[in-house]
């Protein structure tokens, strides 16, 4: 029976339709159990952010395979090119919505999702410096996979910690301080490291309470700065997932949620 099984699952591994994209990644197609992940994420609101970045991180990491046979260099710049690359190979690039028109009526409008270019994502800037008085100097960078998902991890255990502690003198978690942590843990996300003069720490090598303290010490001047450059690296989402109503033209960008490899959007 074992050798049965393992058969029938190297047949099913065989089967999975493949493509490559941009001569580097080799792509196989969603499985039931992949996208399972995608729906346990979206049960409790506080964390379903960190948690639905996770699944689609787990997502790349089973689906994709660079050229050099590892995924450790694969940004969040290139994250949103091979969801979407995971889309089309798995259902296609058209979906529907239901929207209500003027006279309240519920109606269904079919969309498609513009035509992939993996070379626009070649121009997103994954490194950028910023300077404080001349005299401190910041290296920012778009975040691994693997750190993402490192730092998704510590806010998912910050807010857990947070509504206990709550919970336990029996108040309701405030959505507001819970905003206000993930903000701070998204920012740690993007530096990389920190220049004083001539000496340079790494910022993963401080620990995520140092890491936050960095964050918290910094002028709104340059938390500014780092936000402008988490724009610009967030670019690709809208480069992957802009999509034209087929009955009107007009140009749409799609949230990547959970349901991103759904026919109804």
């Amino acid at each position: 029976m074992a050798q049965h099984l393992s058969t029938l699952f190297s047949s099913l591994e065989n089967i999975k339709k493949t493509t490559e994209l941009d001569e580097k990644y080799k792509i196989s197609e969603l499985t039931l159990a992949q996208q399972r992940e995608l729906i346990v994420s979206v049960f409790d609101p506080f964390e379903t952010p960190a948690k639905l970045g996770i699944a689609f991180n787990n997502i790349i990491n089973s689906c994709v395979e660079t050229t050099d046979g590892t995924n450790k260099d694969i940004t969040i710049v290139e994250k949103p090119m091979l969801l979407r690359a995971l889309r089309d190979l798995t259902i296609g690039d058209k979906f529907t919505k239901k929207v209500i028109d003027d006279e309240g009526n519920e109606k269904t409008e079919n969309y498609q999702l513009n035509t992939l270019n993996p070379k626009a994502f070649h121009k997103i800037k994954k490194e950028k410096e910023i300077r404080l008085d001349g005299v401190i100097k910041i290296t920012l960078c778009a975040p691994t996979l693997s750190r993402d998902t490192e730092v998704n991890k510590t806010i998912i255990q910050k807010i857990n910690n947070y509504r206990r502690n709550i919970e336990s003198r029996r108040h309701q978690p405030d959505p507001g301080e819970i905003a206000a942590q993930y903000l701070i843990c998204e920012l740690t996300k993007y530096i990389k490291s920190i220049q004083i003069n001539e000496e340079i720490f790494n910022f993963t090598d401080l620990i995520v309470d140092e890491q936050i303290k960095v964050i918290n010490s910094l002028p709104q001047e340059h938390i500014n700065k780092i936000t402008d450059f988490i724009e610009e690296v967030k670019k690709g989402e809208e480069l992957a997932f802009t999509a034209t109503n087929l009955e009107t033209g007009k140009q749409e960008k799609i949230s990547i949620e959970h349901n991103i490899f759904s026919k109804e959007l």
